[in-house]
This record gives C-alpha cells, structure tokens and sequence, in this order.
C-alpha cells in the first residue's frame, strides 16, 4: 500500500494508492466534497448524498466495519438503480470512498495499525500467503499477525483478536516450533486452563478450523483426523464444560422440570422439540445453567432473534450472524450468557447446534463432496485472501472459499456459478472487474437476490469467491 497525500482547503490527508482514506478518523465533510469527482459525481453534493455517506460513517463507528451495501440500501429505503444514480462510480469505489472507509477497515485492530503502519505498508500489496484448498497456511514461517487479523475477519470471528487469542496463537505456536507437532486438544485446553464452553466463545470453528488455522499451522493427515473429531464433538454440545457439569447438578436425565411444567431434554440438557418452547423453558433453563431466572431485555432479544432466525431457516444461526444482527460485540454476548452461546443463549432458546450446523448436514455434505481435491494444490493470496493470480483459479478454490466463508447451505448452487462465471468472463475480456450495478443487470438479480447468494458482500463474498482480485 502506497501511502500518499492529497490536501483540501490546506487540510492534508493521507490516502492510498486509490484514494481511500488511511485513518477514518481524518475524515471530514471538505474530504468527501474534494473526493467526489472520483465517485462519477459532477457537481455538488446533495442531501441524498450526505444520508448515504453519513450513514455509512455512523454504521463504522457503531459497528467498527464498513457496512454491506445490503445494508445500507436496506437501511436508507434505496434501491440498487438509485444508488447508481448517486454514486456512479461503485459502492465500495464510490460512496465508501467519500465516506473515508473501505473494506479494509474492520480488518485490523486501528490502534495496533497505527503502530505497524510500515509492516501494513509492506503486506498490502507486496506480501502473498501460499495456502492449500482448505485455507490453510503451507508454510509455518510465513505466518505474521497481518496473516491471523485477516483470516479472523475471513472465518467470520464475532470480534476482534483480543489479547486472549493471542496469548493461544502464541502458545501454540511456541509448542510446535519447540516439537515440530501441534499438541492434542486435551493437552491443550489442560495447560491453558481453558474448557469447551470458554473455547467455543474464543473460536467458535473449533480447534483445528480455528485455532489451528488462525495460527498458521497445519496437521497431517492420521492427527487431522483427530484433531476434526474434537472439532465436530464441540460443535454437536458433546463436550460439556466444568461449569455445566456442575450447574446440572442431580437433575433427571431425560427432562426439566420448571414453574409447573415438564420438558423433555437431552442428555446436555436441549430441548428434544423446540415446538414445546416457552418462555418459562428459557427461565428453567437459565436456573439450570447456573444463571438468574429473570432475564434482562437483552437476553429476550437474543433468544427471540435465534428463534426467529431457526424458523425462518431451519439451522441454528452462527454466533457471528447473531452478533451482527442484534448490533452486539462478542464480548457483550458472553456477558449476556456466562456459559456460552451454544449451552447459554441457544440453549435458553430451545435450539441446539445439532439442527443444521456444522456437525451435520453443512460440513460432511460439502467436505466429503470435496475429498479428492489434491492435497498438494497451493494458491497464493494476498493478505486479505484474494487469490494473487486470477488464471489459478479453479471450482475446487471457490468451493472451499465458500465453505471457508459460511455461504448458506454450504454448497455453491447454479445461481452462485451462473455470476462467477459472468465476473470471470468480464475480467478476462476487459481486465476490470464488473460492478455490483452491471453484475446485478446482466445477471438479473435484485439486490436482494444477490445478498442472498453471497451475504458476505459483493467484494467480500463474490468477488473473492470468483478468484478476482480488488485493489
């Protein structure tokens, strides 16, 4: 990244190479104004601007991440047709342009950005990662926090890298430069004093896909195996914390008892059929973990946003999906619910991991699907995980991207393959990348549409996905 300068009404302000502001926190309204012909704007800015940009610069510093374009049209009642009247130029080129914030943001920690401005400098354009078609790291020496800070915002970490991740990076890293070998989940969690339900809210992937990953680390193929057991046993809620273990206490196997009513349960204390549930469930189950009966507005919001989310799509949602909905950081949640999200908040909410999660239909479907790709593979990204060459890509790379970034279902349909197709075309004809406007048009897509397909963005999701590239 090429930092550079630009002055508007003697204010100076450092951008990069194409125009986007280095600190968010430089930005003001003579930025946007001195910025907007870059946008395709001609003329001045209107109030219909100004909504959009300040929404977008109110959404970052509530949220500290540039908001989907989902979002924001959703938000400011604008179709997809109206924001191409306002901001000729693109979304992310143009309105997050004037607005000081890209994508970028979000990404990294800023205070942490300020004091390795150089080693950001460095790894924005000039350093690439190999990694295998699993998102792994192939060489351990590559690996620099850059590589982890990115990788997190990739796997959709519900929060920033707290310095408790980085004392378990630290760690495991330590170990196997120490022994050359990742030590096993239970060596693990016993040295670091650490049990499932603390794990689950520092990496909710799991041991391996997480941390392992996060780490820039990679097994071998007999340990891998047993390292993705542990992995799918904390997904399923088969590995039970010491603080639920003794918040059960002598409670009856097979039910709960609670204001009256009886509900049957499981052996972890989910409830077998979330049509039985009540709130009085919820303040049962709360006593039983260990928790005060009389739950706060926040909770309800929570456990009524799960349940929603479970009726409307038959899986449990993803921490990250339910923090990001409810407008709530990670560690907020985990004040909420002490023991967890899986054995706290979709507990209370009658809901368990064992519907449409990972352990079930989303992983073996797709990675058995996928078993024969080459282990021996590598594709080199940059440091945000666009694949540096696009001619490298391969349907066996956008498979896994997709399963690495959570596409709903777990599996690319016709719909997904229909617009990669269309955005490799197009750049293998113009060398650019289409915008969301002429994707959404050629296709036939609302942007509703495209959300749906890829909700983690157009550049984030599609973009990435389709092996291109965004400078």
């Amino acid at each position: 990244m090429t930092v550079r300068t630009i002055t508007f009404n003697d204010k100076t302000y450092r951008i990069d190479s194409y125009g986007f502001l280095i600190f968010p926190e430089d930005w003001d309204e003579d930025f946007a104004r001195g910025m907007a012909h870059k946008a395709g704007i001609k003329g001045e800015l209107t109030p219909a601007h100004w909504k959009m940009i300040n929404f977008i610069r109110n959404e970052f510093e509530r949220m500290h991440a540039c908001p989907l374009v989902y979002i924001s049209c959703l938000k400011n009642e604008i179709g997809l047709g109206d924001m191409k009247k306002l901001f000729p130029a693109g979304y992310l080129r143009g309105v997050c342009r004037l607005a000081g914030i890209t994508y970028r943001q979000g990404y990294f920690q800023q205070t942490w950005f300020r004091e390795n401005i150089v080693c950001n400098t460095q790894a924005y354009e000039n350093k690439s990662y190999f990694i295998d078609v699993e998102g792994f790291l192939t060489n351990p020496e590559d690996w620099d926090e850059n590589y982890a800070l990115h990788k997190a915002y990739e796997m959709k970490m519900p929060e920033y890298l707290s310095p408790d991740h980085w004392q378990l990076m630290t760690y495991i890293r330590n170990k196997f430069n120490a022994t050359r070998q990742i030590p096993t989940p239970e060596d693990f969690c016993r040295d670091n004093k650490i049990d499932p339900g603390d794990f689950e809210w520092l990496f909710p992937d799991g041991y391996y896909r997480g941390l392992i990953r996060l780490a820039g680390l990679k097994s071998q193929n007999s340990h891998r195996e047993a390292l993705l057991k542990f992995d799918n046993a904390l997904y399923n809620g088969f590995l039970v914390s010491q603080s639920e273990n003794n918040s059960q206490g002598a409670n009856v196997m097979g039910t709960l008892e609670h204001g009256g009513k009886t509900y049957e349960v499981d052996e972890k204390g989910f409830l077998s059929d979330f049509r039985q549930w009540d709130e009085n469930f919820a303040r049962g189950a709360a006593v039983k973990s260990g928790m005060n009966p009389e739950l706060s507005t926040e909770q309800w919001q929570v456990i009524q946003w799960i349940r929603k989310s479970y009726q409307e799509t038959g899986r449990c949602p993803i921490v990250y999906e339910t923090c990001r909905n409810i407008g709530l950081r990670l560690d907020e949640l985990r004040r909420l619910f002490p023991t967890g999200y899986l054995r706290g908040a979709c507990k209370l909410a009658g809901i368990t991991y064992k519907v449409g999660y990972l352990g079930q239909t989303y992983l073996p479907s797709t990675a058995e699907d996928l078993n024969h790709i080459s282990a021996d593979k590598v594709y080199e990204v940059d440091v945000r995980g666009f694949l540096i060459r696009p001619e490298d890509w391969d349907e066996y790379y956008a498979a896994y991207r997709a399963f690495d970034m959570k596409i709903p279902g777990g599996k690319l349909t016709e719909d997904h393959w229909r617009v990669i197709r269309f955005m490799r075309s197009h750049h293998a004809a113009t060398g650019t990348i289409p915008n969301i406007y002429e994707t959404c048009e050629k296709n036939g897509l609302a942007l509703s549409d495209l959300e749906r397909l890829f909700p983690d963005g157009y550049h984030r999701g599609a973009v990435k996905i389709a092996g291109l590239r965004v400078l």
